[in-house]
């Protein structure tokens, strides 16, 4: 009974450790994108991870004596969810860079469960109650404060605009990410789901690779490189497995809320390592989009996003107990 208490909270430990490498994501993206072009980084991110995840499935490979087995229509749609989570829900946060500070840009993460709500209604039909509507209006309004209010000087500027917009195009994206990705992974398992979407990921991306790409990492400093590894190999490496491993031991809703902590750890990192303070409109902004989330998630249904198909085997071909 005790060992299983210190196992739960280990998972609590490794959920809270990835909300945190996450909100500090956005300080590395801005230390390494001093240095690299957005599509250098963009495509060192996904090539770190990619090699981590290629790793991974070579070991479960070598375990179950052959390659993961896939549908032909599960590669399709693969190939779809690869789209929208590497480039599709990289090329707006890191562009956003250039235009918002990090501490504005993490509070806008919590934009992404309000987008995955209006997918999971289109896509899968599922309703939304009135409370979830109501929700919604709210986080959009925040939204709307951060957008015309909650750059540097609390004032309307077009460059603060477009990158706000940028920034969003990112959670919208994974969004759909998410809930198209949601029946691979009850019959594949997280691991060997998540590993295919990055070696596609860079497959999509080799048409980056140029002499330019290899000669700007060779004038890497120690900093960029300490930021690039950390954004590449911690943040989408290791913590993607760590979240893999909350859903295996925990419902999907007790794992979803830490999500909520990341824009948290963002506004902290960016002040402590950038000096970036958000303005009192970004705050309001962030409070209220943040309040709107959790009026849409008190007033969620169960539905086919976040329940399992009844024939869905306890445990998945990478080893991890379907979540229950």
């Amino acid at each position: 009974m005790a060992s299983g208490r210190w196992q739960i909270i280990g998972v609590h430990a490794q959920l809270l450790f990835t909300a945190m490498v996450w909100g500090g994501q956005f300080v590395a993206l801005r230390v390494a994108l001093r240095e690299l072009r957005v599509a250098d980084m963009l495509l060192l991110r996904t090539l770190l991870a990619a090699s981590f995840y290629a790793v991974l499935l070579g070991g479960l490979a070598w375990r179950d004596g052959h390659p993961p087995r896939l549908a032909r229509a599960d590669w399709r749609r693969l190939a779809l969810v690869a789209l929208l989570g590497v480039p599709g829900g990289g090329v707006g946060v890191m562009v956003a860079q250039r235009y918002i500070t990090a501490d504005v840009a993490s509070l806008l993460t919590v934009t992404g469960p309000i987008f995955t709500a209006l997918a999971a209604y289109l896509l899968l039909g599922q309703r939304l109650s009135r409370r979830q509507a109501g929700g919604i209006a709210l986080a959009i309004g925040g939204f709307l404060i951060i957008l015309l209010l909650g750059g540097k000087g609390a004032r309307f500027e077009v460059r603060n605009m477009v990158g706000v917009l940028l920034m969003a195009s990112s959670p919208f994206f994974f969004a759909f990410y998410t809930v198209l990705s949601k029946p691979l992974v009850m019959r594949h398992g997280p691991t060997t789901v998540t590993g295919l979407v990055m070696l596609l990921g860079a497959a999509y991306l080799t048409p980056l690779l140029s002499p330019q790409f290899a000669r700007n990492l060779l004038a890497l400093s120690g900093p960029a490189w300490g930021a690039s590894l950390f954004s590449g190999l911690v943040a989408t490496g290791v913590s993607y497995l760590l979240w893999n491993r909350g859903l295996r031991a925990l419902q999907p809703a007790q794992v979803a809320v830490y999500i909520y902590l990341v824009p948290v750890f963002g506004v902290l990192t960016a002040a402590l390592a950038l000096g970036d303070r958000p303005t009192p409109w970004a705050a309001l902004g962030g409070l209220t989009i943040l309040a709107g989330v959790v009026v849409t998630n008190l007033g969620a249904r169960q539905g086919p996003l976040d329940a399992a198909p009844a024939s869905a085997s306890a445990a998945t071909p990478d080893g991890e107990p379907a979540a229950r």
